[in-house]
């Protein structure tokens, strides 16, 4: 259960509507009477007890390879309809290694990630670029402003994870003024476009690089921004290409354009 509904539940109601789900692993799901196939981690990690069903099993053939599909993400998209995108291990770790180098972050920073980690932005920065540079990760149940900007000052926190909605939110919040954001050197912001009066404003009241971030789930992390750039690139633009990365311009009817 979490913020009040049953996630266990909800994939009980489905399961016979989906024959090929053999495995249904369960946080905080002991206790209660689960069909086959359904267990509760807590129970199966007790005590060093595995499962009947999961003894001498090859896990190794579960393992996915690096061009197999390891994640299936929903996106309600920002110009498409809502979909399940089907995600590769290895273009999600390349995403996260160029956001860790392009915004130049290492085991010594403190990234505050605000957005949900499931997927899309917040999985690319704090599990996959996190991950890569070795940083600690400050994570948040639910977004709050006012919470964000104590946490940003409790943590001294140097590198800030949102979408525009939270950034906006987080500048109009009350008690703004009172916070102190000496550690903060760089916002992340994606998943949607940031008003440029919006990224002024960051950066002048933050006293920050501002790095905007464009595609995250469906075709991936396509551009990145780097400290180096001036402001209007960054509150103008989607910035820079990933290296190798092959892009086209179209017109509203989808023909190629020239740059």
């Amino acid at each position: 259960v979490f913020h009040g509904f049953d996630f266990g539940e909800m994939i009980r109601d489905l399961h016979q509507d989906l024959p090929a789900l053999q495995y249904v692993f369960l946080i905080d799901g002991q206790g209660k009477q689960w069909p086959s196939g359904f267990y509760a981690f807590e129970e199966l990690t007790k005590d060093r007890i595995i499962h009947e069903d999961l003894k001498g099993r090859n896990y190794r053939k579960l393992l996915k390879g690096p061009k197999e599909i390891d994640m299936l993400n929903l996106t309600s998209g920002t110009t498409g309809m809502p979909k399940i995108c089907q995600c590769i291990s290895n273009a999600r770790m390349c995403f996260g290694r160029q956001i860790a180098e392009r915004c130049g972050i290492t085991s010594e920073d403190i990234m505050l990630v605000v957005c949900p980690i499931t997927g899309g932005l917040g999985n690319s920065c704090s599990s996959l670029a996190g991950g890569v540079a070795g940083c600690k990760v400050v994570l948040l149940e639910r977004f709050d402003e006012e919470e964000v900007l104590r946490l940003i000052e409790k943590e001294q926190v140097t590198v800030f994870v949102g979408v525009p909605t939270q950034h906006i939110k987080m500048l109009s919040a009350p008690g703004f003024d009172k916070y102190r954001f000496d550690s903060l050197r760089i916002v992340i912001s994606a998943g949607s476009y940031l008003p440029y009066e919006t990224g002024k404003e960051i950066i002048r009241r933050m006293n920050v690089k501002l790095i905007p971030i464009f595609g995250s789930h469906d075709g991936g992390t396509l551009t990145i921004g780097t400290p180096d750039l001036d402001e209007e690139t960054v509150c103008r633009t989607v910035c820079r290409p990933l290296p190798d990365a092959e892009l086209i311009l179209v017109d509203p009817k989808g023909r190629e354009v020239p740059p």
